[in-house]
């Protein structure tokens, strides 16, 4: 499946900058994808990959970013929605679901 691809790079690009990145124990019923943890801030991750190489991964509904908010919120964490361009130059961007956070080493989507 693609988009367990992109979760799988998603996880090593982030270890290669420095995240500690685990998956969830029941993906299947998890609302993210990754948690990874870097300078004592958490981030769950929900990844979308760009499948057709159209640049047009699922960019999320404001209803979607408000469900990763609130989960990442009472889990203690920071919610992120990373969308990975396997066929672009710049392969990775970031929408923070409260929109005040930085998600060091990928560049914001907007």
């Amino acid at each position: 499946k693609i988009g367990h691809k992109g979760e799988d790079v998603v996880k090593e690009y982030l270890e290669k900058l420095g995240y500690i990145v685990e998956k969830p124990e029941n993906p299947n019923q998890a609302v993210y994808d990754l948690i990874a943890e870097k300078d004592g801030i958490k981030w769950m991750i929900q990844v979308k990959t760009d499948a057709n190489g159209d640049g047009n991964a699922h960019i999320p509904s404001e209803k979607e970013l408000k469900k990763l908010r609130e989960y990442a919120s009472a889990k203690k964490m920071k919610g992120v929605w990373l969308l990975y361009y396997p066929e672009k130059r710049e392969k990775y961007k970031y929408i923070c679901a409260d929109g005040r956070h930085k998600f060091q080493g990928v560049k914001p989507y907007y």
